[in-house]
């Protein structure tokens, strides 16, 4: 197992991270740090270990969602308190543990229009229903504002793929706030 000398900026959901930091000027066991990942719905705390002045974290990260996890790292000591490091880590879905339900890997945009065309032809389940397009669900929108929904993203998935066909990575989009239940 590879052991870090910081937060990694991926994973794999289920690695158990061997992170050594070094305590400089906040040598352990005198402090003691605090590492917190936070996304939608998962958070997780691990405090250090001693190790030597350094601080050692064992972090399995299978209780975190894939996706964006943010983390910060705070220094404590007696009559003090400062955080002192934040970042991102993205923690990839562990293929092998899915299941028989499968992993679904689109992005929002391809899982809102296949919401609204099932709306539209009146096969969609409750789950698409319960799409949220800029506030208001996909259950309590008037058809022509399904339609003008499914015609505003498609146009995004249409300037997203031209982007991505020529090697430009991902193209200028206007936002859409989607929520899925």
């Amino acid at each position: 197992m590879k052991a870090f000398t910081h937060v990694p900026t991926s994973c794999t959901r289920g690695d158990t991270l061997e992170i050594v930091i070094s305590g400089g000027a906040y040598p352990a066991p005198e402090y003691s740090l605090t590492l917190t990942f936070v996304s939608p719905g998962a958070s997780l705390s691990v405090d250090s270990s001693p190790s030597g002045a350094d601080h050692a974290f064992r972090v399995n990260t299978s209780s975190l969602h894939p996706g964006r996890n943010d983390w910060q790292l705070k220094i404590v000591g007696t009559d003090y308190s400062r955080m002192t490091r934040t970042g991102v880590m993205t923690v990839a879905e562990d293929f092998a543990t899915v299941g028989d339900a499968g992993f679904d890997n689109r992005d929002w945009l391809d899982k809102a229009i296949e919401a609204l065309e099932a709306a539209i032809a009146g096969t969609a389940h409750q789950g698409q229903l319960m799409t949220s397009i800029d506030g208001v669900t996909i259950q309590r929108m008037p058809l022509d504002q399904k339609i003008a929904a499914l015609k505003s993203l498609e146009g995004l998935r249409i300037s997203r793929n031209n982007a991505v066909g020529k090697g430009r990575g991902r193209a200028k989009t206007k936002i859409i706030g989607v929520k899925f239940s």
